[in-house]
C-alpha cells in the first residue's frame, strides 16, 4: 500500500513539476503553492538540496542575493569577490534609519538618524569616490544625528540604506552597543554590531548595471537577467526580478 500511495504522488509532483516549467518558460513569474496531506510513512526524504536562507544582516551582490553589481566593503563585511566595472560616475545617498521590523511587509524607516550625499552630509561629512580603490566611503560619526549631538539607543534597530535616486542598491541591519563589552551581547546572525560614539567607516562599490537612471517618460532596456529603473528625480523606482522577461525589452518610465 504504501509503495503505490508513494508511487502516485512522486508521478503527481513529477506533472506538477513540468507544468511550472512550461509556465515558467513563457517568462511569466509564478509561485506554486502545493500542500499535501500523508503520513510519515509515505513520504519519501527528498534528496534536492533545501534553498540558502537570505541573510538577516547584509543584503548587496555577496549577500542574501542582493543587487550583483553592489557590495558593502570592510570593515562592515568582509573582502568580497568582485568583477564587474566599478563606476565611479554615481551620486549614492546613503541613510541611517531607525528601523521597525514590525511595520510593513518588510519593515520601515520609522526616522531618519544619519544622511549623507555626495555634497552634504551629517556632521559635515560626504560620500567620496577613491578611484585606486574603486570604493565610495563615508565616515559616519556615530555620535552626530541629522539634528545634532546624539547617543543612540542600545534598545533600538537600525539600518544602513544605499540608494541611487529612489532605488536602494543594499542595505545593511547595525545594533549599537553601549562599550567593547556589551559587543559580545549582540547577535551577529541578525546585525553588525558598533560601539555608540565611534567613527563607523562606510564602504561599499557600486558597478555599472547597478541601476538604470533615466528621465520621466524615459526609456530602459531590461534583459532576462532583471535589473533596477529609477527616473533621475527620485518619484519612480522600479524592481525587475530575474526571469521575469524571457527577451530583453525596452520600458518606458513615467512618474
Amino acid at each position: 500500500m504504501h509503495r503505490v500511495t508513494y508511487s502516485i504522488l512522486r508521478r503527481a509532483q513529477r506533472q506538477l513539476r513540468a507544468r511550472f516549467i512550461a509556465i515558467f518558460a513563457l517568462g511569466v513569474p509564478l509561485v506554486v503553492l502545493v500542500a499535501i496531506a500523508c503520513t510519515k510513512e509515505i513520504l519519501a526524504p527528498d534528496s534536492s538540496p533545501m534553498p540558502e536562507s537570505p541573510s538577516q544582516v547584509v543584503s548587496d551582490g555577496g549577500h542574501g542575493g542582493g543587487n550583483p553589481h553592489f557590495f558593502f566593503l570592510p570593515p562592515l563585511v568582509a573582502q568580497p569577490t568582485v568583477s564587474g566595472t566599478s563606476d565611479g560616475n554615481a551620486s549614492p545617498t546613503v541613510l541611517v534609519c531607525e528601523w521597525n521590523s514590525a511595520l510593513g511587509p518588510s519593515g520601515q524607516c520609522v526616522s531618519v538618524i544619519a544622511q549623507f550625499s555626495r555634497v552634504t552630509g551629517t556632521g559635515s561629512e560626504v560620500v567620496s569616490y577613491d578611484a585606486a580603490a574603486q570604493q565610495y566611503k563615508v565616515n559616519w560619526q556615530t555620535n552626530q544625528c541629522s539634528d545634532g549631538p546624539c547617543a543612540l539607543d542600545s534598545r533600538k534597530s537600525y539600518r544602513l540604506r544605499v540608494l541611487i535616486a529612489a532605488t536602494e542598491l543594499g542595505y545593511a541591519d547595525i545594533q549599537v552597543a553601549a562599550n567593547g563589552s556589551q559587543l559580545k551581547n549582540v547577535s551577529t546572525n541578525d546585525y553588525i554590531a558598533f560601539v555608540d560614539g565611534r567613527t563607523l567607516p562606510v564602504k561599499f562599490r557600486i558597478e555599472q548595471g547597478a541601476v538604470s537612471l533615466v528621465a520621466p517618460g524615459g526609456v530602459a532596456s531590461v534583459g532576462s537577467a532583471g535589473g533596477k529603473i529609477a527616473t533621475d528625480d527620485g518619484t519612480v523606482a522600479l524592481s525587475i526580478p530575474a526571469g521575469a522577461l524571457a527577451t530583453s525589452a525596452d520600458i518606458t518610465v513615467e512618474a
